[in-house]
């Protein structure tokens, strides 16, 4: 008997993973510095030093991870938890996505 697919490999497989890697590159986030804060400093550098370049401190150079876990959600709702309401838990679940994304893709 073969084993039941994971939810992982079921995402992979249909390259829904790849359409989020593709949707979330280039993409900035503005991050306040009371978000940076509730983070902590260790979550927060941790996010740094493995997403560089996604984002940004000025709030015109960037979107607010409020505003796009929403529009996310209508994208992607099978990576996107409706019940993901405060900015800590939206942008950790964003980068846990990401990174399982990065993760998969390299395994091809």
């Amino acid at each position: 008997m073969e084993n039941p697919a994971t939810i992982t490999e079921i995402l992979t497989a249909a390259g829904l993973y790849d359409d989020f890697a593709c949707y979330m590159y280039g993409k900035r986030i503005y991050v306040s510095q009371t978000l940076t804060r509730n983070l902590g400093k260790d979550t927060w550098n941790d996010l740094l030093k493995e997403f560089v370049g996604y984002f940004t401190i000025d709030r015109k150079k960037g979107i607010a991870i409020d505003c796009l876990y929403e529009e996310m959600k209508g994208l992607f709702p099978y990576l996107f938890s409706e019940e993901t309401i405060n900015q800590e838990d939206q942008i950790l679940e964003t980068f846990e996505n990401l990174r399982s994304a990065r993760k998969y893709k390299k395994r091809r």
